[in-house]
């Protein structure tokens, strides 16, 4: 008998995002398969460049996702300023990489050829399939658990938050209350309402520099115009986005057990069932739709049909030309750097 999340209400569901991880590894094996045309086209070693590149990157995206918590903790709003930054900051790369004529001296920082940009998406690709792979055999903590005591939470800046189904007044859609009293109604979030004295008490005190907006886009209250008053319920969003789930696999758990527990008594003993937690955010094969399976498959084949040219079994016209003007350019470059080289070792021993 298959275990059915609505039905045996004292087993624990567990939401994680080992799904999430695992649903974009085909996008990290487009970008081997990239990289391994790349490499088909510029076939160097890899050296130490890719490793220093990758560093680098990795350094700067902490230190800007750092800076954004810190200021969206500070302005509490939307950054247009961060999505300008970043297409000016993909625009650059694009130049430096691409645009740039590689005949024209470039820095060392920014002489990377193609062979070399090919290792990069080829190691950071399978970087992230390992990690995919890692958090599926070996999940995290459920950031949401459902159990008979209620609904929690444990999340990176909001961590062992426990709901109990008695302070839950509302299952369902998000709804605003607008100016003259109009109820706008948004079906794609799912919300629990609880009090808002029970959030000033239980919730608020947890708000953290770390949660920044993260924490108004999750915690949002029914009436906005109202303010603090007697009897205003405050939602707080179910992200079912962030488990690669559907809205009703995360509705319906919810729904079953608040309608079966909130009458329970606040000092009520609870007793969950003994079998093991139902893990709805599990990855298998048999989630995916016909969509995910094609997209899965298709950078497969792509990386396998790679694979299969540097082993030999095919070439084309294409690649071999390719190959032929990038080893001519490479040559040139090293003489170029050599002759630069020796002219400034004879200024030097000018000098002396």
């Amino acid at each position: 008998m298959v275990a059915s999340p609505t039905t045996d209400l004292d087993r624990i569901v567990e939401f994680g995002r080992e799904r999430y991880w695992m649903n974009r590894i085909p996008l990290a094996l487009l970008g081997c398969a990239a990289g391994l045309f790349m490499l088909a086209m510029d076939p160097v070693p890899p050296g130490p460049v890719p490793i220093a590149a990758l560093c680098f990157l990795l350094l700067v995206g902490a230190a800007v996702g750092i800076s954004r918590f810190a200021v969206d903790h500070v302005m509490d709003g939307p950054k247009p300023v961060w999505t300008v930054g970043l297409v000016l900051a993909l625009a650059l790369s694009v130049v430096v990489f691409f645009v740039v004529p590689p005949r024209y001296q470039r820095s060392s920082l920014l002489d990377v050829s193609l062979g070399t940009l090919g290792w990069m998406f080829v190691l950071f690709s399978l970087g992230y399939v390992a990690f995919a792979l890692s958090k599926h055999v070996r999940p995290e903590r459920p950031m949401l658990s459902l159990s008979p005591d209620g609904v929690r939470l444990h999340i990176s800046w909001l961590k062992g938050l426990l709901i109990p189904w008695h302070e839950i007044e509302r299952v369902g859609q998000l709804e605003h209350v607008l100016p003259g009293g109009t109820i706008s109604r948004h079906p794609g979030a799912v919300v629990v309402a609880m009090s808002h004295d029970f959030y000033e008490r239980h919730i608020l005190p947890r708000r953290t520099f770390l949660s920044g907006q993260l924490w108004s886009n999750m915690f949002q209250p029914r009436n906005p115009q109202s303010g603090a008053q007697v009897g205003e319920q405050i939602q707080m969003l179910l992200p079912y986005t962030w488990f690669s789930i559907s809205q009703e696999d995360m509705r319906q758990p919810v729904e079953a057990r608040w309608k079966a527990f909130r009458e329970r008594p606040a000092d009520a003993p609870f007793q969950a069932s003994n079998e093991p937690p139902l893990r709805m955010s599990t990855w298998s094969p048999g989630t995916l739709t016909r969509w995910q399976q094609l997209s899965l498959a298709a950078p497969m084949a792509c990386a396998l049909l790679m694979l299969a040219h540097f082993g030999g079994l095919w070439d084309t016209a294409f690649l071999r030309t390719a190959r032929e003007d990038f080893g001519k350019e490479r040559a040139w470059q090293d003489k170029v750097k050599d002759a630069k080289q020796k002219g400034e070792y004879i200024i030097r021993s000018g000098q002396r």
